[in-house]
């Protein structure tokens, strides 16, 4: 199978000045304001979510005023690291900061960037690393493969070697094997979730895992140890196919054997196991899982019902994610069923992905209040708001690469 490398805009150009109009608004919604001031420092629903938006807004539009908002909110974001306790989390503490941190300073921009003592942080990260693994708590947002992702971005260090290694060892130590291949279970955080069993999304289950495993295979020199788990891991989802239903793939199987059905998202289901297999193939360059992959997105693509579209456009869960994870196929295989479907998914989301009560270009995510009322409300952050639709519509106007997806494991 042919994996394409180079990021092709997919917006045809009668559709440019529109979806440019929508940045713009996307732009001045994010000014700062007495509402921004309120948001968290975190990368996943904060300022540094932000941050990375007007990173790559600068680098499309070349405004120097995106420059200097992309500063502002990187300032913002490292500071907070001096000024509070957070928690050492990727999707709301001091890990996705850091990643933050280091992904812009390896995009070179002409940012004015803090001095932190990086070997001390990785040395805290590090003990946190081994705290989560112990709790076995490997979340890819919340947990150990998290800090995890952060060393990932890092720049190459005894430590960073080190916390992959450890990462690789504890994952290994927690693995449940049965003759059908390996999985693991998934932590129960919450006492009114139901029985704990094991996760097949990619935010949080098992399709991460390969991933991680398929990136730190390739920082390890192809250690076989980190390819027999990942070989194991695929053996034991591709065993999980269901028959007779509308997803190939459940999003849970608990532990009194119910299977929790799934929708086309980045978060759950076969959009984003797709995804991941194309990653994971394409770095252990196994042609089984590549041609895995390709199964479940023609699945995706034949059973595409245009309702999975709706007025949440997020990345997580929403119109934006899976469009941007089709461009992601489209990408890797230039396919163009992949294509069509994420142009369909990008011109809902700009023509009807707007719920009524939303001011003119902008999006709303939905909430339930403490009547257990479903509510619209304003985000700005990376995965539920507008910071992380925007960078999905970058992506779908401009040629340059999409790095930031890597914080969703797309790349």
């Amino acid at each position: 199978m042919v994996l394409h490398e180079d990021w092709q805009r997919i917006c045809p150009p009668d559709e440019n000045s529109f979806v440019n109009e929508t940045l713009d608004s996307l732009a001045q919604a994010l000014m700062p304001s007495e509402e921004t001031w309120k948001e968290p420092p975190s990368l996943l629903n904060g300022t540094a979510g932000t941050a990375l938006f007007y990173a790559y807004l600068y680098s499309y539009s070349h405004n120097s005023l995106h420059k200097e908002l992309c500063e502002y909110y990187y300032k913002t974001s490292i500071n907070s690291l001096y000024e509070g306790i957070l928690p050492p989390t990727f999707s709301n503490g001091i890990a996705g900061i850091l990643w933050m941190h280091e992904h812009l300073k390896a995009k070179g921009l002409p940012l004015r960037f803090f001095r932190l003592d990086i070997e001390s942080i990785q040395r805290q990260m590090y003990e946190c690393l081994l705290e989560m693994g112990s709790d076995g708590d490997y979340d890819t947002l919340h947990g150990l493969l998290g800090i995890t992702n952060y060393f990932l971005e890092s720049e190459d260090s005894p430590i960073k070697e080190k916390a992959m290694r450890t990462t690789v060892e504890i994952l290994s130590d927690s693995a449940i094997i049965q003759a059908s291949g390996i999985y693991w279970n998934e932590k129960q955080i919450y006492d009114s979730y139901p029985s704990v069993g094991v996760n097949l999304g990619l935010a949080h289950g098992m399709p991460s895992i390969i991933v991680m495993l398929s990136k730190m295979y390739e920082s390890l020199d192809a250690d076989r140890h980190v390819l027999s788990l990942a070989n194991g891991t695929y053996d034991w989802l591709i065993t999980q196919e269901l028959q007779d239903s509308v997803c190939m793939y459940p999003g849970k199987i608990y532990e009194d054997g119910h299977k929790q059905l799934s929708r086309l998202s980045w978060c759950y289901g076969d959009l984003g196991i797709a995804n991941s297999l194309y990653l994971a193939g394409k770095n252990f360059r196994n042609n089984l899982m590549l041609e895995k992959a390709q199964h479940i997105a023609v699945h995706c693509v034949r059973n595409l019902d245009p309702r999975i579209y709706s007025y949440e456009g997020c990345l997580c869960h929403g119109t934006s994610g899976a469009a941007h994870l089709f461009n992601r196929l489209y990408q890797h295989t230039g396919v163009s069923e992949y294509r069509d479907a994420s142009l369909l998914g990008f011109r809902y989301l700009l023509t009807h992905g707007r719920h009524p009560d939303a001011k003119e270009r902008t999006f709303l995510k939905k909430e339930y209040d403490d009547n257990d009322e479903l509510i619209w409300v304003p985000s700005n952050s990376f995965l539920n708001g507008i910071s992380g639709i925007g960078l999905s519509l970058i992506a779908y106007v401009d040629d340059t690469s999409p790095d930031w997806d890597r914080i969703l494991l797309l790349s």
